[in-house]
């Protein structure tokens, strides 16, 4: 499973303790993962704010297969009321946009590299 959150995290060994420190310490946040045969092929990181979720992390290997559809449908369980959030790259517009998030462009926050949020809002299903 650290090798998938590793993937999703970037960084390295000391980012990815402090990433699962913050999963282990903060009840704000929680970590999912998706196992075949005792492996996991599924990983996503989210905090649950007042106002909407913040998927922190995912990611899946291999990719293609409904694994990050599953994650995010189980994260919208959690409280459909609440609209989920995350900031992504280009490359992931594809996967989020099927999922019916919309995306808003933040720039270029690093050199050469344009980030989006997305977000899928929240469920009206309220009968």
């Amino acid at each position: 499973m650290c090798a998938l959150l590793s993937a999703a995290v970037g960084g390295g060994p000391a980012r990815l303790d402090e990433v699962l420190r913050r999963y282990r310490d903060d009840p704000a946040t929680e970590l999912l993962a998706v196992f075949l045969d005792d492996e996991p092929i599924g990983v996503a990181g989210y905090e649950r704010r007042a106002d909407r979720i913040v998927l922190l992390h995912i990611a899946t290997s291999p990719r293609g297969r409904g694994v990050g559809r599953r994650l995010v449908a189980r994260i919208r369980r959690d409280d459909p009321t609440l609209p989920i959030v995350a900031e992504t790259d280009r490359s992931a517009l594809g996967f989020y946009s099927a999922l019916g998030f919309t995306a808003t462009s933040l720039g270029e926050k690093y050199p050469g590299v344009e980030r989006f949020q997305v977000c899928l809002p929240a469920s009206d299903d309220s009968n």
